[in-house]
C-alpha cells in the first residue's frame, strides 16, 4: 500500500512528499551518500507483500528523481 500511495504523492511535484525527496536527493548528491531507515516490522506484514520496507522504496524513488 505504501508505494501506490508515495506514487500518487509525488505526481503532484509541490506535495510535501515530493518536496522532500527532493530534499534528500540534493543532500545525498552534496555528501555522496544518504543512509535511510526504516523502522517498520517486517513481521507484522501480510506475506504476500514484496520484501521491501519504506527505505527501500524511498531509496528506489530517488534513483529516478533527474
Amino acid at each position: 500500500w505504501y508505494e501506490p500511495w508515495l506514487e500518487a504523492c509525488l505526481a503532484d511535484p509541490h506535495s510535501e512528499q515530493s518536496l522532500e525527496l527532493a530534499r534528500l536527493r540534493a543532500l545525498e548528491l552534496e555528501h555522496g551518500k544518504l543512509t535511510l531507515l526504516c523502522w517498520c516490522s517486517r513481521e507484522l506484514r501480510e506475506p504476500t507483500w514484496p520484501p521491501t520496507c519504506h527505505a527501500d522504496i524511498i531509496a528506489l524513488k530517488m534513483r529516478t528523481l533527474h
